[in-house]
């Protein structure tokens, strides 16, 4: 749940949060300024991983995190798992 320019809500990061308590610490990873790329997509964000799993995309600048990577320059696969690749197609 974002607003409109793609931030976390308060009540979603209250959720985000109950939903993490399982008797473990939370772990918030924060990956900034990437360039996304999708099947169907191509741009420029950030992606929130909370648990292990990504739980958001969107601008979260000044987000709360365990850590936070800088990605700007990077091209970044969400998601995405696949040990051979080819990248023929300019992205």
């Amino acid at each position: 749940m974002t607003d409109g320019c793609g931030r976390l809500t308060a009540a979603a990061d209250a959720v985000a949060r109950r939903r993490l308590g399982r008797g473990r610490p939370a772990v918030r990873v924060l990956i900034e300024g990437g360039r996304i790329v999708t099947a169907a997509q191509d741009y420029t964000a950030d992606i929130l991983i909370e648990d292990g799993r990504i739980s958001a995309v969107g601008a979260f600048g000044g987000a709360e995190a365990d850590e936070v990577i800088d990605a700007g320059g990077l091209l970044v696969f969400p998601g995405g798992i696949d040990p051979h690749t080819h990248l023929d197609t300019p992205v």
